[in-house]
């Protein structure tokens, strides 16, 4: 093991240093602003609270919980002035009704926000305040200027065609909650509100609309992947020499400028009469092929039982179960390897992998199923090994006898 892992050193430091630093600060970042916060909340509170803008207005930011409802409030309902190519569009989806209907239509009122990409403005969401149903009561036909709001929600979820005839607004589902990231309203937002005639309070706050907070498990699956990566990235900043010192491994000669050449020397222990040498690697579409098949079916069976793909620990769970028991039934393939003629074998001697070792391989490959980007690690070397085959021990190869 203790080889594998100078493998995986000795793989980051082929990577520059700045960019290792630019990982781990992200790595870091996602820590201690994401899954940490995450799991806090889920340990601490069960559901997310309800409060109303009475009580939000009442407690101090720093007070607020980091997931929320908003309780018996809404968005404002305003009359608008439509021009008379707005009033003609609307008739044309309101049906055959005489135009002087539509003179003070009532309409959600928000801002669009957009982004400039590419020289072209796209949309990316919209803000909009929200008021407690005292407020608005209090002034059935007030305008967007007239009441002042102290919530404003954030919602990147959003696209155009849900905004049509305030469709966005009159899901059954809608429900003002989401994620509140401990900050009062910024300069840039706050001017856009106002300039659009929105009165908003100084103090505001932004809740993100549509955010969930990580289940327990998830962020703490995150957190232990997190941690080993940047202790990983820490280590692989250490000088060679203390790193073969500290896995107590003897350099080889060319280590300066071959360091692969002694981790490879350190983890490689074959027989000459089945070596890894007389295995094929299995080929780059074939792998994309089977793990493609693979993730189709698991989806299938996650679709069936659920009705939606939105469940990323029950996938987890799911594949984890699905590729160790493939690899004990059908000796090492999965239905996609199997399909494709490819199988897992031990990288020493090319034989079954042990159990302990199909265990180890699958729990790995499915946190990297977190992070799918480090699945490319198997394209960079030359025998095809991903980060869960070197943990393990493992490659994949070409089957011998498709049919055994």
């Amino acid at each position: 093991m203790k080889n594998t892992v100078l493998v995986i050193l000795l793989f980051f430091k082929r990577g520059s240093f700045f960019g290792r630093l630019i990982v781990g600060a992200v790595a870091v970042s996602l820590l201690f602003f994401i899954f940490i916060p995450d799991i806090w909340f889920g340990v601490s509170v069960k559901n997310p609270k309800r409060l109303s803008i009475e009580e939000i207005c009442t407690t101090p930011a720093d007070k607020l919980p980091l997931y929320f409802i908003v309780d018996k409030a809404q968005p404002l309902k305003v009359m608008q002035n439509l021009s008379q190519h707005e009033a003609d569009s609307l008739l044309g989806k309101v049906g055959d009704l005489p135009a002087e209907l539509l003179v003070g239509y009532k309409s959600y009122s928000y801002l669009v926000e957009t982004r400039i990409k590419n020289s072209d403005t796209t949309f990316s969401g919209i803000y909009y305040p929200v008021y407690s149903e005292k407020q608005v009561h209090s002034k059935p036909n007030a305008l967007a200027s007239d009441l002042v709001s102290h919530v404003i929600i954030h919602d990147t979820n959003v696209g155009e065609r849900d905004l049509d005839n305030d469709k966005y607004f009159k899901d059954s589902l809608f429900q003002i909650s989401g994620k509140f990231d401990g900050v009062t309203i910024g300069d840039e937002p706050y001017k856009l509100l106002t300039s659009s005639g929105f009165n908003i309070s100084r103090k505001a706050i932004v809740l993100d609309k549509g955010s969930q907070p990580l289940s327990i498990t998830s962020a703490a699956l995150l957190i232990l992947f997190d941690v080993i990566l940047v202790l990983l990235l820490a280590l692989s900043l250490l000088p060679l020499v203390l790193l073969f010192r500290i896995f107590k491994v003897e350099p080889a000669d060319d280590a300066d400028q071959n360091p692969m050449s002694t981790a490879n020397a350190a983890n490689t222990v074959r027989t000459p009469a089945n070596t890894v040498a007389d295995l094929t690697p299995a080929s780059t579409g074939k792998r994309v092929g089977a793990f493609a098949i693979d993730i189709a079916l698991i989806n299938i069976v996650l679709f069936t039982v659920f009705a939606s793909f939105n469940h990323l620990l029950v996938f987890e769970v799911l594949a984890l179960v699905y590729f160790v028991a493939c690899d004990i039934l059908l000796k090492g393939s999965s239905l996609g390897k199997y399909i494709l003629s490819v199988q897992v074998s031990a990288y020493e001697d090319g034989e079954a992998l042990t159990m302990p070792k199909v265990i180890i391989r699958n729990v790995v490959k499915a946190l990297c199923g977190l992070m799918p980007l480090i699945y490319l690690i198997a394209f960079l070397n030359e025998d095809r090994q991903a980060l869960h085959d070197k943990a393990a021990g493992s490659i994949v190869v070409d089957r011998v006898d498709p049919l055994r």
